[in-house]
């Protein structure tokens, strides 16, 4: 289970920047472990502690934030991003290609956000999006949970149980098995 992070932990900007590149470089790598793309279009990227805890660094150097109040209020957003032994955490990726209306696409998939789920065995676990603000139904980057019963948190953990993510929706129908180093990353976060 993610430990919270805490505001004594975060580096200042400074020594942030004198580990940038190869922070980043070791998410990049994990980011790529815990991708699954369903479909041709959508991608989930599962959470760590290690992704969220570079996200948080990169807000922090984007908005110049070094204020110790301002710091606890970034910690506590990006706290409710981590997964724990219950709930997996992702962001929910919409790849869209360069020159497409990403209005009409939008639109293209409303409803969406009800339609996805992690499938468990013979449990199906309805995603739960979280709200961005100014926009309704689904968003092209988006954090989603997956709050597992305590008989598919047992079951993700066997590796013989059939675990996938699948979007029934009209506009997009697809299913993607997770498996392997994926899988195994995602157990992790579940002990």
């Amino acid at each position: 289970m993610a430990k919270p992070i805490v505001v004594t932990e975060l580096l200042s900007l400074e020594e942030y920047e004198k580990v940038r590149l190869d922070m980043r470089k070791r998410v990049v790598a994990l980011k790529k472990v815990r991708r699954v793309p369903v479909g041709n279009r959508i991608s989930f990227v599962f959470e760590s502690r290690d992704t969220v805890f570079f996200q948080l660094h990169e807000t922090m150097r984007a908005e110049g934030i070094t204020d110790k109040a301002a710091l606890q209020a970034e910690c506590d957003v990006y706290n409710a991003m981590l997964p724990n032994s219950s709930v997996l955490s992702a962001c929910l990726v919409i790849d869209l290609p360069e020159g497409i209306n990403v209005r009409h696409e939008l639109q293209r998939l409303a409803g969406m956000e009800k339609r996805i789920a992690l499938v468990v065995g013979p449990e199906a676990i309805p995603a739960v999006l979280e709200p961005v603000s100014g926009t309704e139904g689904i968003a092209p980057n988006q954090h989603v949970r997956f709050p597992l019963s305590p008989t598919a948190q047992k079951g993700f953990a066997e590796p013989t149980t059939p675990v996938l993510l699948q979007i029934d929706h009209p506009s997009y129908d697809a299913r993607t098995p997770i498996e392997g180093e994926t899988r195994r990353s995602l157990i992790e976060d579940l002990s």
